[in-house]
Parts: C-alpha cells; structure tokens; sequence
C-alpha cells in the first residue's frame, strides 16, 4: 500500500494513518518494529513522488509515524541510537519543508522528545527552529512553537539561564500577539526564564 508507483496520495495517506493508529495502540510491543517502519518512512521520503510532489498531507502523514514512535518508545530512547538518529533525519527533512502542516510535525517530534525522552534532548539543538517558528505568520506555529519552548522550560531549566534573547522574543510577541490564548501561553515560559 505504501509504495509510491502503485498507490494514489489518499490510499498512502490512509496506510499512514493507520500505521500511526496501530504503533500509538501497541506502545509496548514497537521497540521491535520501530527500526524497520523509520527505514520504511526514511525510503518514502526519498521517494519521487514525496521529493516532486513535495506534498504537505504526506510529509506530515510521515510526521506523525515517527512521533507516534518517539511516544511508544519514550524512556527506551537512546541519544545516540540508530532509532534515534533516523527519528532526527525525518524530522530535519520535516523542519525543511515549507509548508505549516508539515513543520507543525517538526514541532510536535520536539515536544514529544521532550515529555517522553528528556533525557535524548539537546536544547541547543532544538532552540534554533523553535525561536524562528516563533516569527511564523502562522499562529498554529507560533503557539506550538510557545508551548514547546514552555515545556523545553520547565524540563531543562540548567540549559535556558542563559537564554536573555528569548525573554525578549517572547516579550515582543506579547506587545504584537492578539489572540488571547497564545498571550497567555506566552506568559508561562516567560515566568519560569
């Protein structure tokens, strides 16, 4: 079903899906099944039809699978790991896209990293595309964006103390953000800096 030469978008689409359904429904037994469904994410993201195509419900179908691993595997999550290292690959591919859809994903990889494996998280590493999603004129973004640096906050305070440039990113957002909910949102990483 997934293979790009004989399969529609929405018939791949619907297999993503349900690949995503059944790793988030049998969390203790996909240790064993998660090195093979990333490789078979890494081969579709490299296939024609996703580079051509580039098409955003795809890559975030794609975005989903490994954070539904990422959720499974939690704790069992090894920073240097082959897992690990493919669950990074897509996500890099994911954080290039341009679509919001898609980088809603990357986002998403970020906060599960963070909630479910703190300890593979490496917040120099994920500063940078937070910050600039941060900017995003898309607000699903910007708020994700808060929310994931609230939790990035609150989890690895030691490695934020030094993080005087996003204190003032973020007290910029609250002179310009309209939306009520983002404004507070705002407020939670802003208190804990």
């Amino acid at each position: 079903l997934l293979t790009p030469v004989t399969t529609s978008n929405l018939t791949r689409s619907w297999a993503m899906q349900a690949l995503t359904l059944i790793i988030k429904c049998v969390r203790l037994n996909v240790s064993s099944f998660a090195t093979p469904t990333l490789m078979l994410v890494s081969s579709l993201l490299l296939t024609d039809t996703y580079v051509a195509g580039s098409h955003p419900t795809a890559y975030s179908h794609l975005g989903r699978v490994v954070n539904a691993i990422v959720g499974a595997l939690g704790p069992e999550l090894e920073p240097v790991s082959p897992t690990m290292h493919k669950c990074n690959a897509v996500c890099g591919e994911l954080e290039a896209h341009s679509h919001p859809l898609v980088r809603y994903e990357a986002i998403a990889f970020k906060q599960r990293l963070i909630m479910f494996a703190p300890r593979v998280v490496q917040p120099q590493a994920i500063y940078p595309f937070l910050v600039s999603q941060l900017k995003s004129p898309y607000i699903t973004l910007r708020g994700a964006a808060v929310t994931c640096l609230r939790q990035l906050v609150q989890t690895k305070p030691e490695s934020c103390a030094g993080m005087i440039k996003l204190a003032t990113i973020l007290f910029d957002m609250l002179d310009h953000e309209h939306d009520t909910q983002l404004h507070q949102e705002i407020q939670h990483p802003i208190t804990t800096l």
